[in-house]
Parts: C-alpha cells; structure tokens; sequence
C-alpha cells in the first residue's frame, strides 16, 4: 500500500481549483493536499507584490521541432493542436498562511482531462517514484496503482507502463544505497 494517501474529495477540489468559479481559500495545510493535485495545470507568471499570478499551462503554443539530447540523438516534439487557453489566476499568500485562489480572466478554454493528459501532476509523481522506488516492474506498479486508487479521479488516465521507469530512473539513480536499489543490482 502506497505511503501518500488519496485525499477523500481529491476529484472535487481538482475541480474547483481548476474551475476556481468562485475565490478559494485554503489554509496551509489544504494547500499543501490539493495543490500537487491540480500544480500543472497552472504555470507561475511573476509576481505581482503580494500576489504571484499563474497561467494556464495551455496558454502558450508548443511548436513542433527536433530537440538534440545527449548522446547526439535527436527527439520529436510533437505540436499541440488544441486551442490556446486564456485563464489566468492570482495567488495571495496570507500573513496568517492561508491562500487564497482567485481566477482573474476566462474560463479554461477547454477540460481538466486535456490537461491531465499533457502533464502528470506531482501527486502522480510522487505516487509513481514512490512505488516505483520498491523495485517493482513497471506493469506490476501500474496493475497496483490501478487496482487500489481511483487514478482516474487524480489526474492518472494517462499513465502508461513506461510512465514508471521514466520517473523512476532518476531517483534510483540519487539513491544507489537505498536496499530496494541495492536488492536488484545484486
């Protein structure tokens, strides 16, 4: 059983955050649940003072092109053919640490879903390298995670069985001690 659990209204307040219909305000510790949930949907924009705002993450234009990686191998990046969204949002940190939410343009031009399926959010990352770090195969974690968690309502309708291993390598790699990582290489 994983160690992060699943906040009970997870589907919800990713709904709200995402929708932020009305301003939201949380206290640390919600924001500290929630947002892992919903973070890539936005992207920070600045500050503004006391506020930080926040773009949708779909609201700049991927381009296709040839991107060079190590090894001199060169990777596709495929363009988005979706239509740019417009919804910003601003961040007000409290001095008692609550935070307020409050969506400043638009709605989203399109649904959570496509933005689920762009990027994964922390929560999934931090679910995935987690489960992944106790050496399991990559279809074993996967058929795990789809058995016990509604992945669907955090975001993870997209995860494939090399999601695993992609987010795995990195942190096997930084912690070659750990017993999991030493109980394969032997």
């Amino acid at each position: 059983m994983p160690l992060i659990t699943i906040p009970e209204n997870a589907k919800q307040m990713r709904e709200h955050l995402f929708e932020l219909a009305e301003p939201v305000t949380l206290t640390r510790a919600d924001f500290a649940l929630y947002w892992p949930l919903i973070d890539t949907v936005w992207n920070k924009n600045g500050l503004e003072g006391k506020h930080v705002g926040y773009r949708c993450r779909l609201s700049r234009a991927t381009k296709a092109c040839k991107r060079p990686t190590t090894g001199g191998k060169t990777r596709n990046r495929t363009q988005r053919n979706i239509a740019l969204c417009k919804c910003w949002m601003k961040r007000l940190d409290h001095p008692d640490g609550s935070v307020t939410l409050t969506r400043r343009t638009n709605h989203h031009s399109h649904k959570l879903i496509v933005s689920d399926k762009v990027k994964l959010n922390s929560f999934l990352v931090n679910l995935i390298t987690e489960e992944g770090s106790r050496n399991h195969k990559p279809p074993a974690v996967l058929a795990a995670l789809r058995g016990r968690l509604p992945l669907d309502d955090i975001g993870g309708r997209f995860i494939t069985p090399q999601t695993v291993p992609n987010l795995t390598i990195a942190w096997k790699l930084a912690h070659p001690e750990h017993p999991f990582v030493a109980a394969a290489a032997t």
